[in-house]
């Protein structure tokens, strides 16, 4: 792929864009050395809270405004973390490219209860709860300390499910601290849907949704998300409801 690449230092100025960035983004590459890259663009909500925490981004669809005008991308963000503060490289996907490669992938994940040890009385007792979940089409909450695989179990559990042949969506709440993000967590109105900007929401439309760090979620966020849970449906402004089970 064709790939755009800026990258800005710990002071936010930019030090490098090729050729395929400047025209995406429509800037003069060599007029924009050296300048802040917020004076350059304004930054997707998405990107800010991502460089506001050193967090890395991976395929994230994205909307910048340059010149007066909106450039939708896919973004990936490397931030490269030194003694002397966070400097970034940040990638723009080709946007059709992406989608099609995100959209042939939603949903393939390969862990499966098979896949964990079974000599473990405290494993088999997991995975037997496990596959009690994966019949009921209620919310499921797992719990446990960082890096235990809690991710790992949600995987085996959405492909144990009836719903193994939907898409698995797993997002990190932690970038969704900000309220200003409702519109790409829960979704906006339907010329977004229309023009294939789905929510992470919409995107797991009869599959399995995977929410980690749940409590970064942003409160005004949160109560949407209970909502949901509750309602076991969500009613989009001017889309068709649907079914998050």
């Amino acid at each position: 792929m064709d790939d755009g690449v800026i990258s800005w230092d710990e002071q936010g100025n930019l030090q490098f864009i090729n050729a395929q960035a400047a025209r995406v983004l429509r800037l003069d590459a060599t007029a924009s050395q050296g300048r802040a890259i917020t004076e350059l663009l304004t930054l997707p909500a998405v990107l800010q809270q991502a460089i506001k925490q050193s967090h890395p981004l991976k395929h994230v669809e994205a909307t910048f405004e340059s010149q007066h005008q909106f450039i939708d991308a896919v973004i990936t963000l490397k931030p490269i973390i030194e003694t002397q503060g966070t400097s970034f490289i940040l990638l723009l996907h080709p946007v059709e490219q992406m989608r099609q490669l995100m959209t042939s992938q939603l949903g393939k994940v390969s862990h499966t209860f098979a896949h964990m040890p079974q000599d473990d009385p405290q494993t088999r007792r997991l995975i037997h709860f496990g596959r009690q979940a994966a019949r009921s089409s209620f919310p499921v909450l797992l719990c446990g300390e960082e890096g235990v695989g809690k991710a790992l179990l949600s995987q085996a559990i959405h492909n144990e499910s009836e719903r193994a042949a939907g898409p698995y969506i797993a997002v990190n709440c932690e970038l969704y601290g900000d309220a200003a993000l409702a519109e790409e967590f829960i979704g906006g109105d339907r010329t977004d849907s229309e023009n294939g900007r789905l929510s992470r929401l919409e995107l797991a439309h009869g599959g399995t949704l995977f929410l980690e760090k749940i409590e970064y979620l942003a409160v005004e966020l949160q109560s949407a998300l209970l909502q949901v849970i509750q309602a076991g449906g969500y009613h989009a402004t001017g889309c068709a409801a649907f079914n998050t089970h």
